[in-house]
């Protein structure tokens, strides 16, 4: 694993605090972590007020977009981006219940 820069984005970020420094592997394990150093706000906003909307999710960069299928992906390095998405914008990456895939894996 290595220290990686998160940063959440909108709502998320004002809830759960806008930018983490985590030692993890992928987003999936970045996201855990936040829900728990945030005593369940993560997971509790994403399940509620957060439920309907959209995220993309980038390691890098912010147009370097991971599918659902990466969250758990293990990456060497580079920040990740949690991003809110309007409604239409595309689908390429875009996704919704990020804390769904990964609290079901």
């Amino acid at each position: 694993m290595s220290l990686r820069k998160i940063k959440l984005y909108g709502k998320l970020g004002k809830i759960c605090g806008k930018e983490w420094e985590l030692d993890v592997s992928s987003v999936g394990e970045a996201i855990k972590a936040i829900n728990i150093n945030t005593n369940g706000k993560l997971e509790k906003y994403l399940t509620t007020d957060g439920a309907l909307k959209y995220y993309k999710v980038c390691i890098k960069n912010k147009n370097n977009i991971i599918s659902e299928k990466e969250i758990n992906t293990p990456y060497e390095n580079g920040d990740i981006y949690i991003i809110p998405v309007i409604r239409g914008a595309g689908k390429n990456g875009i996704f919704q219940a990020i804390l769904g895939v990964v609290l079901i894996v």
